[in-house]
């Protein structure tokens, strides 16, 4: 069975089965006035096959999987956005104050179904560098995930954050890149 038939069970089990076993339990229950017993076991039941038919098909909500073919169209589309996007702004800039190095490399995260770009730049003074900008985009979306900013000259980075995680240190953010990078 796949992911969405699974889910739409799940959805049939905890939306319709739900509400009616707790009637039926209430109707069973209701001539069986005194017996408390008879009453608890009957909700045993009732309950101990709702657990059951959900632990059986465990709800998923994952009801489309890319195929092969799929995930290599939209690899290469977010190459193509990337390289589209990035260029112009790629390698040696020359700057009124010095020079910029950029540098970009480009994911097309399967799990999260986006694509990413990580921007890195390196400002430059009188061939000596200066300060180093990391940041992580969705290309897609327009949307910034991360940033890290850090004077060469200071201990710690004056901006270093990842999807609201903040981080201290150059490594730190690296490290909460890595899973959107690499999955």
């Amino acid at each position: 069975m796949g992911d969405c038939a699974y889910f739409v069970l799940v959805l049939f089990i905890q939306v319709i089965f739900k509400p009616v076993c707790r009637l039926f339990a209430q109707e069973i229950t209701a001539d069986f006035k005194g017996n408390r017993f008879v009453k608890k076991i009957i909700l045993v039941i009732s309950l101990s096959l709702i657990i059951y038919a959900t632990l059986l098909f465990p709800p998923s909500f994952n009801c489309y999987a890319a195929s092969e073919k799929e995930i290599y169209i939209l690899e290469e589309q977010c190459g193509k956005n990337a390289h589209d996007r990035f260029t112009q702004r790629n390698g040696i800039i020359e700057t009124k104050n010095g020079m910029m190095l950029i540098n970009y490399t480009y994911h097309y995260n399967k799990k999260m179904n986006k694509c990413f770009v990580l921007l890195e730049t390196t400002n430059y003074k009188n061939n000596e560098a200066v300060s180093n900008i990391k940041e992580l985009w969705d290309i897609n979306e327009n949307e910034n995930y991360g940033k890290f900013f850090k004077y060469v000259k200071d201990d710690k980075p004056f901006a270093c954050k990842v999807a609201n995680k903040r981080c201290h240190s150059e490594y730190a953010f690296d490290s909460l890149v890595k899973p959107y990078m690499e999955e």
